[in-house]
């Protein structure tokens, strides 16, 4: 129960998905659950005012990811740019025939 100056306002309705993957999304942070997502309602779940969710991602690994990703950035960028001075070296040679 969800309870504002002691008063019920509220009910959380915890549930559980055989397939998340089949859930819809309908907005940033939102899901509708499909008839094939199995959705069952959570027996022994237990929410405790306070505290904070632990986060699903592996600080580490995203790190890397993103380390990875940044460097293949930079070698396009100096692919584009080599690439850029050969075009204007070509370009040069040709008005000088």
């Amino acid at each position: 129960m969800i309870s504002v100056d002691g008063d019920e306002v509220d009910a959380l309705k915890i549930m559980s998905f055989r397939e998340p993957s089949a859930l819809v999304k309908r907005g940033v942070g939102f899901r509708n659950p499909d008839d094939l997502a199995g959705a069952k309602e959570e027996e022994n779940a237990r929410v405790q005012s306070g505290y904070l969710e632990l986060s699903n991602v592996q600080i580490i690994k995203e790190m890397v990811e993103m380390i990875n990703i940044q460097r293949t950035f930079e070698s396009y960028q100096k692919a584009i740019h080599t690439i850029s001075e050969q075009d204007r070296s070509s370009t040069n040679r040709i008005g000088k025939l």
